[in-house]
């Protein structure tokens, strides 16, 4: 198991204090990076092994997943302004996984390298940090995508797929991983299975 319980408590915990709107976005994102990291891992199983540390595809999957939907927990803290944002969101992890432990630490490490660069884009252009390229950590680049997908698409009043993903494609290489992007058009039928 990637957290306990007492662990999944407290992040829904924080997830609850989005709005109906944000909660609807972080799930569907999840549910793209779960479709994503499945073709990721069919389709170039090197990616995520360089990734990983001690778990399994299955559990790599179920990571994929909460990864997305608590991606924006950092909007649920209140900030404290003396700090930096990144040291805000640590100690936001900080106090859902204290005196507990996780599989290797893997999920804390991955939901902050989410949380932190889910906005970065490839070409440096992207915040909090300009980011480049490799720089940007793997969980970012496969939620920044996923989180992408789900504005163009589900947000988007004509619900084109087609449409959305040509849009994605138009940005890889500048706001997307090329290789990812490749990847993530392989996606196209099981992803149309969730507007269904």
């Amino acid at each position: 198991m990637m957290i306990n319980e007492l662990q999944r408590k407290r992040l829904q915990q924080q997830f609850d204090l989005l709005s109906a709107q944000v909660k609807g976005h972080c799930v569907r994102t999840g549910l793209i990076m779960q479709i994503f990291t499945e073709q990721i891992i069919i389709s170039a199983p090197s990616i995520p092994a360089e990734n990983k540390i001690h778990i399994n595809n299955n559990e790599l999957i179920l990571c994929a997943r909460e990864l997305g939907i608590y991606h924006h927990l950092g909007d649920s803290v209140t900030p404290d302004k003396s700090k930096d944002p990144e040291e805000n969101l640590r100690d936001l992890l900080q106090s859902v996984f204290k005196s507990s432990r996780n599989a290797n630490g893997y999920f804390a490490r991955s939901l902050l390298d989410t949380m932190e660069s889910h906005e970065e884009r490839w070409n440096g252009s992207g915040l909090p940090r300009n980011l480049h390229g490799d720089e940007i950590p793997f969980w970012g680049r496969v939620c920044a995508i996923a989180e992408a997908y789900d504005t163009s698409f589900f947000l988007c009043a004509e619900h084109s797929q087609k449409k959305a993903m040509r849009e994605l494609s138009d940005r890889a290489g500048s706001d997307f991983d090329p290789d990812l992007m490749e990847i993530f058009q392989l996606c196209s039928k099981k992803l149309h299975m969730l507007d269904s």
